[in-house]
């Protein structure tokens, strides 16, 4: 499995989430009609492969409104890193 990936639903992002949480996480919040987005978007595909042992999430803001919600995203694109 990839360690960049597209999230597909909410529960998609909880099973990616759950497969390994000693795992450090980078969510990557965007939207398609974001110009900036597919720069950023693109920079995170690289950044990927610089770092295997984290999982890379590519997460459609507003299609999975309840992801960014959760994580109070109002403007994209937006990065976090998650340690659980």
């Amino acid at each position: 499995m990839s360690n960049f990936t597209e999230v597909a639903s909410p529960e998609h992002f909880q099973e990616l989430l759950s497969k390994d949480l000693n795992r450090v996480s980078v969510l990557n919040f965007w939207a398609p009609w974001a110009e900036p987005c597919a720069a950023f978007n693109k920079a995170v595909e690289q950044e990927a492969k610089q770092f295997p042992s984290a999982l890379f999430l590519n997460i459609e803001a507003e299609n999975l409104a309840d992801i960014s919600e959760s994580f109070d995203i109002e403007a994209v694109p937006s990065f976090l890193l998650l340690r659980i």
